[in-house]
Formats: structure tokens, C-alpha cells, sequence
């Protein structure tokens, strides 16, 4: 069986939150052929992040929903992830996209949602914010940055 992980190019581990950076060492180790990784409400921080890019270099779409990473994770699979063609970072609040990462995420991908992007069409939107308390905090924050950025624009 575990030649077979070889020729997987498509992962999905949403929901798993007993997935660590160890166990993501090893999908990436296992699974050199991956093109597309779903890690939605999963992560605790930036060692999931730098575990993706050390490992998963060969990801071109990455759906990363909810997790707790922030900018130097982000960059660290930008530089570890160079075909990387789509991300998505909604609900990624400690991940703030401005200045020269939003450059350089704008130049390196042709598809990316950011944090503050409806997440209207992820399909387990209802499971994973478990209270409307999350809901109005994850709401609230997100208002806030668009607040934010209209005011830097004027």
C-alpha cells in the first residue's frame, strides 16, 4: 500500500485535528507526487506551515481554511511551494496579506483568497465554526481589517 501513496496527487485532511508537523513531514516524504492539499481547521501554528513547504514542494493548489499560521508561515510556503498556482487563506487570522506579500502573492498565484474572502462555497463552513460565538468573532475581525484598509486607501 505504501507504494501506492507514491502516485497520490490529491489529499484532503480537513477536519483532523490530530494531524501534526510530523505527520505532514511525512505525507510531503510519502507523497512526492502531490499536487493538491486540503489542510482545512487543522493547524495550530506556524510548524504546519513550515512543514508544507519543506515538504510538499510540487503543491499547486493549497486550501488552508481556518488555521492559526501567520505571515512567516505564509512566506515559508511561498518559498518552499514555487508552482503553487491557487490559495487559500480564509479565515487565516494572524495572516495579514499587505505591503510586499500581497505583492508577491499577487505575482506568484493566479488564484488566491484571502483571509477576509466569503467562505460562502466551503462546503464544511457549518462544521467547522462550531459557535456563533466564532462566527461574530471571526466577523468581527474581518470588518475590522476591511475598516482598515478602506481608511489606508483614502
Amino acid at each position: 500500500m505504501a507504494e501506492k501513496l507514491l502516485l497520490l496527487e490529491e489529499l484532503d485532511i480537513t477536519l483532523c485535528p490530530e494531524v501534526s508537523s510530523i505527520a505532514l513531514e511525512a505525507i510531503g516524504r510519502s507523497c512526492p507526487l502531490l499536487k493538491s492539499f486540503k489542510f482545512n481547521n487543522n493547524s495550530r501554528g506556524n510548524k504546519e506551515a513550515f512543514a508544507i513547504a519543506q515538504n510538499m514542494s510540487n503543491l499547486r493548489h493549497l486550501q488552508l481554511v481556518k488555521n492559526y499560521f501567520d505571515n512567516s508561515g505564509l512566506s515559508a510556503i511561498l518559498d518552499g511551494c514555487p508552482h503553487l498556482e491557487s490559495l487559500d487563506l480564509r479565515l487565516c487570522g494572524d495572516v495579514e496579506l499587505k505591503g510586499k506579500l500581497r505583492t508577491r502573492c499577487d505575482e506568484q498565484l493566479k488564484d488566491l483568497k484571502d483571509p477576509d474572502a466569503p467562505r460562502d462555497d466551503f462546503e464544511f463552513c457549518g462544521i467547522c465554526f462550531e459557535t456563533a460565538y466564532d462566527d461574530a468573532v471571526i466577523y468581527y475581525v474581518s470588518e475590522k481589517r476591511v475598516q482598515k484598509r478602506e481608511a489606508q486607501k483614502q
